[in-house]
């Protein structure tokens, strides 16, 4: 993993969908995730259409609106880094004070975000890649589920082939996680979606503007995990 490899912003939405015959709505994600929640910017149109059931914006240290929240770790220095980090206008500070130099990124929900860069180089850790999980999460009655997030990172091309964001479930907390979203290098080394899955990064182009992301989740059961590996 190359040294300031990302400054990447994420947040997530679970979104149950109303079943309305001939009728398919999405929502715009640019504050919060939501299963609906995070990573989600809701128009009047789509609240018609969706219930937010469940969100993580990161504004909150502890947890997301329900369930539970577990980095693999959250901690590091000014370059190297996972964790949540605030957007307080003049610079960025990371979870423990450090002064973090980000591009400028535009288009988050909140001030607060989740960062990363060069994992392997914090103190204590020796693995590039890094893991969030989320669990506990009631989903209940709820069926046409889907997924929103926005993403972003520096374009200035810094990523290598070994380089991925990959967004997972798992429903009622047994079988093999499904994979929901590919984050990969592309032939400028800049962050895309890998929409062929085949390793290589294609369209959209992450930037510092960060992009809403989205993926449908058809399982239905009583609990759901999600976990972010980057």
């Amino acid at each position: 993993m190359k040294d300031q490899l990302y400054t990447t912003l994420f947040s997530r939405t679970l979104n149950s969908i109303f079943i309305q015959p001939g009728a398919r709505a999405f929502t715009a994600i640019a504050t919060s995730f939501a299963l609906a929640a995070g990573l989600l910017i809701l128009t009047p149109y789509t609240l018609q259409a969706q219930t937010v059931f469940w969100s993580d914006d990161f504004e909150a240290s502890g947890s997301p609106s329900s369930g539970t929240r577990t980095p693999e770790l959250e901690g590091g220095s000014s370059n190297a880094y996972f964790g949540r980090a605030e957007d307080n206008g003049t610079n960025t500070l990371f979870i423990n004070g450090n002064t973090v130099s980000f591009s400028d990124y535009s288009n988050q929900s909140g001030s607060w975000f989740w960062a990363g860069e060069n994992h392997d180089n914090i103190s204590g850790n020796s693995q590039s890649e890094l893991q969030i999980n989320w669990s506990g999460i009631d989903i209940s009655g709820y069926s046409n589920i889907q997924f929103l997030g926005l993403f972003g990172a520096d374009d200035s091309g810094n990523f290598e082939s070994d380089n991925q964001v990959y967004v997972e479930y798992r429903i009622n907390g047994s079988g093999p996680w499904v994979q929901g979203l590919r984050i990969e290098a592309n032939n400028n080394d800049d962050w895309a979606v890998d929409t062929d899955n085949d390793g290589d990064g294609d369209s959209p182009v992450l930037s510092e503007g960060m992009t809403q992301l989205s993926f449908d989740i058809p399982a239905t059961g009583t609990t759901m995990e999600l976990r972010i590996r980057v």
